[in-house]
């Protein structure tokens, strides 16, 4: 009903008339009718560019899909270090020489130095609302001395000379810091705020002759308040070096990438069972068919761009590590699949039966039977050559940063990258991206999305570097892979004849590799994972191909943490052979006795071993971090990495790189604490 919007009412029969629209908008001012056009034109771009629901706009800055939540645990722990730190260096802090003027003139003091100290009361480092971190040092006592020299006028000009002394008491110190990165995405804390805070500070000079009791009485109150302000100044500096020096300084040594490769080692080596016989092994043992190596490195295509703009921040990272990659990387391995194919040459001739013969033994063993058998370092190398992951990277650099009072959670991109392929993964980053409950908090927390392990894999299949090798020395199913068998043995000549047959006293040997990229769906307490594979079989120390079967499994890991132990089941809901078998002249449905027995065998091989549980240890010294007292759990799309972490040790070396060498005492205070 306002007058002034009179010209807005005929935009009415617009919306519920639209085909008056070409005589009602030319009827409209100039001025109006563009305006309504842009109007038109920014609304259909819009709409046209609106991202898919739960996902996050395409403009916005890329979204973390990693989350670390630093708890109390840590921050007492940091908080102790501290101490140390400024029951170290307060004393030796060093004041800088300054000026007191007066209306009778100005005098120098110099030669400032801390005479005696009183530790503080409390210091507390810990965060605070919104995204803050606070280093506080409550009720502490200090007294400082220095020299005076300069001259005061009182009708002709007098030198003077004398010593000065300031008193503080009931003192505290606050400062607040934030997490920023630098242009280099390097992470520090930044000083926000810092100030002295209650107490008093006392300043009075001595030795001044007759001038002594006139400069005390006239200016002791304005010698106090600039003494304040300047030994403020001196002590936040400091706090801010000091903070640099221990805190920033290591910040900013943080890898930005982590290597996959060197993720797979440490889960390999901090889930072992080692056996005490067996020595240090190598990180890349030698495959099979790696002795010729002619003709299978495939160069890598050059390309623009492969990043989208939510790929962007690594994408000069990326292009670094290539850049590396050519100048001074091992050649890569060959393709097995692709030699396996080359050495196939003709397929089998067909099985003279029709169907496989039925079996002479059964594999459905008692789980009391079951022989759990350790698997060493060699032997998970053996089964998957971690080499194959050294061009896969996780993302570490870091978005954003969050606090309550009781923690400080930061967010990692978490996004993977590969420097042998182009293009990113079909995932889609979560959104919004949330901390989950927990009331059983450790010192530290890692949150992983199912979408960053759903990356990994993907690129991992791109690049062939999901290869899986099992022979006669593998444990557990070693000598099932034999082709004939006495007796009281199982082989699996017990289920298919005519391997025995054709192959007799031999072993074979497997390698397994992805078809499509293996997917993971995380539920609560439980992982659910797809995988499409291809199973070349060989005869054991030879080239000599013999089949090969491709299937498709889904199976379900139930699993928890019970005394440093993950310990779950297996269940496998789904196993199928494809169509295109190439077995000795058999076909899919004559293998559906096998395809049993398989499913039972490895359900009840995997049960033995997760029902003794999987130990979760970190004794490596590659660790930037040291973890202790690890706990694993699976909640809806995430993977919950929960440990406590020996900070002294991570932030300073004890074996030379000591930041103090010199002080037992300090080193002592802070392992007690």
């Amino acid at each position: 009903r306002d007058p002034r919007y009179s010209q807005l009412r005929s935009f009415a029969p617009l919306i519920f008339f639209p085909s008056s629209f070409p005589s009602l908008f030319h009827s409209l001012p100039a001025g109006m009718r563009l305006l309504l056009a842009t109007a038109v034109w920014l609304a259909s771009l819009t709409r046209s560019q609106l991202p898919p629901v739960n996902a996050p706009p395409q403009s916005m800055a890329p979204t973390p899909a990693i989350r670390i939540r630093l708890n109390r645990g840590l921050f007492d722990q940091a908080s102790s270090i501290a101490s140390g730190l400024v029951e170290y260096q307060i004393s030796r802090l060093s004041i800088p020489s300054t000026q007191q003027c007066f209306t009778e003139g100005c005098v120098q003091i110099q030669n400032l130095r801390i005479t005696n100290f009183r530790q503080p009361q409390g210091i507390y480092f810990g965060p605070i609302p919104p995204n803050q971190l606070v280093l506080r040092l409550t009720n502490f006592d200090f007294f400082i001395t220095g020299n005076l020299g300069g001259s005061i006028q009182v009708i002709i000009q007098f030198p003077v000379g004398g010593t000065i002394y300031v008193t503080g008491r009931g003192l505290s110190v606050t400062t607040t810091f934030d997490l920023q990165k630098s242009v280099d995405d390097e992470p520090y804390l930044r000083m926000l705020t810092c100030g002295i805070e209650g107490g008093t500070i006392e300043a009075r000079v001595a030795g001044m002759g007759i001038f002594t009791d006139t400069v005390n009485n006239k200016y002791g109150s304005m010698m106090s308040m600039q003494t304040r302000r300047n030994l403020q100044t001196t002590m936040c500096r400091h706090m801010q070096s000091l903070v640099d020096q221990h805190f920033s300084d290591r910040l900013r040594k943080l890898p930005r990438t982590v290597s996959v490769k060197d993720l797979t080692t440490l889960v390999i080596s901090g889930t072992r069972e080692e056996d005490p016989q067996v020595a240090a092994v190598s990180a890349a043992p030698t495959w099979p068919f790696e002795q010729q190596q002619q003709g299978f490195v495939q160069p890598m295509q050059q390309s623009q761009s492969p990043f989208s703009p939510q790929m962007q921040p690594f994408a000069q990272r990326w292009a670094i590590l290539r850049r590396n990659k050519r100048q001074d990387a091992k050649e890569e391995e060959p393709d097995y699949m692709d030699e396996a194919l080359k050495e196939d040459g003709a397929k089998n001739p067909p099985s003279s039966s029709a169907a496989a013969s039925a079996p002479k033994k059964s594999w459905d063993l008692q789980e009391t039977d079951v022989v759990v058998a350790p698997f060493t370092a060699e032997d998970l190398h053996k089964f998957f050559n971690v080499e194959r992951m050294r061009h896969l990277f996780v993302d570490v650099n870091m978005l954003d940063a969050s606090a309550t009072t009781e923690d400080f959670s930061i967010g990692i991109s978490g996004n993977v990258y590969s420097s042998r392929s182009l293009g990113e993964s079909p995932f889609v980053p979560p959104y919004p991206f949330r901390l989950p409950q927990n009331p059983t908090r450790r010192a530290a927390e890692v949150i992983v999305s199912s979408y960053t392990i759903n990356s990994l894999l993907f690129h991992a299949h791109r690049t062939n570097a999901l290869l899986f090798h099992v022979d006669s020395s593998t444990p557990g199913v070693g000598n099932l892979l034999k082709t004939t068998c006495s007796i009281d043995e199982i082989c699996i000549s017990d289920q298919i004849e005519e391997v025995g047959q054709r192959f007799p006293g031999k072993n074979l040997e497997l390698i397994i590799r992805t078809l499509e990229e293996p997917s993971v769906e995380i539920e609560e307490g439980a992982v659910i994972m797809k995988f499409s594979g291809k199973t070349m079989f060989f005869v054991q120390g030879s080239r000599k191909k013999v089949g090969s079967i491709s299937f498709t499994t889904v199976f379900e890991v139930q699993a928890q943490t019970i005394g440093g132990r993950l310990v779950g089941t297996l269940a496998i809901r789904r196993l199928v052979f494809h169509r295109d078998v190439d077995f000795f002249g058999l076909t899919a449905r004559d293998l559906e006795g096998f395809r049993q027995s398989i499913r039972q065998t490895l359900e009840k091989k995997a049960n033995a071993t997760l029902k003794k549980g999987i130990p979760l240890s970190t004794e490596t010294d590659s660790l930037p971090l040291k973890f202790n007292n690890i706990h694993v759990s699976f909640m809806k799309n995430i993977l919950l990495l929960q440990s406590n972490i020996d900070l002294y040790n991570t932030l300073f070396s004890l074996s030379g790189n000591s930041a103090f060498p010199s002080l037992p005492n300090f080193v002592n205070r802070v392992k007690a604490a």
